[in-house]
């Protein structure tokens, strides 16, 4: 079966720009997106990662897709192994992406790569201790003072939640100041 999609998103022509493109390809369902959130990126993810050996993917451009070059490289990886199809439409033109195709798919996807440059992915590693021990001196006196946990993580470019665990990491190590007595101001 072969499946459109398009989806509205900045850097994008319109939809219908997109759906002509892509029903001009001969699809039978076209799936259409209109504002994407984290929830429809994951369904839109487990919808692909189903997809039959057989089906075949009509885009109007990777960019459609809103994937990381990593993940973009593992999808396409999956359909290979799995003799799902990808294509690209543009107007009378159809590119089938194939296994055989290694340097035009490079090529291609070191332009998807060009745009999205500033794409981090999905899931971010929290790290063991991001702030120096005058930093966490510093969050704690901000903290005493009244300020958030929001509004310190802001200051020093980590999460409340990555803050927070600095502070109790530092907590449970001898070498660091007990934190016990201080209050803990709300989120």
């Amino acid at each position: 079966m072969r499946f459109g999609f398009v989806r509205e998103a900045e850097g994008l022509p319109p939809r219908e720009v997109q759906r002509w493109h892509v029903e001009s390809a001969s699809c039978e369902l076209v799936l259409e997106e209109q504002a994407p959130t984290p929830q429809s990126q994951r369904a839109l993810w487990k919808l692909l990662s189903e997809l039959k050996p057989g089906d075949e993917l009509i885009l109007y451009s990777l960019d459609v897709l809103q994937l990381t070059t990593g993940q973009l490289l593992a999808l396409l990886r999956a359909y290979f192994r799995r003799g799902v199809g990808m294509a690209l439409a543009d107007g009378s033109r159809l590119e089938v992406l194939t296994q055989g195709d290694a340097p035009p798919l490079i090529e291609l996807l070191a332009d998807h790569e060009a745009r999205w440059p500033s794409r981090l992915p999905s899931v971010r590693r929290a790290r063991r201790n991001p702030l120096s021990e005058y930093q966490l001196d510093h969050a704690r006196d901000l903290l005493r003072k009244g300020w958030s946990l929001r509004s310190i993580g802001l200051l020093f470019r980590v999460t409340p939640n990555e803050l927070r665990e600095c502070l109790e990491w530092t907590a449970l190590h001898p070498e660091a100041e007990v934190l016990a007595d201080e209050p803990r101001p709300q989120a």
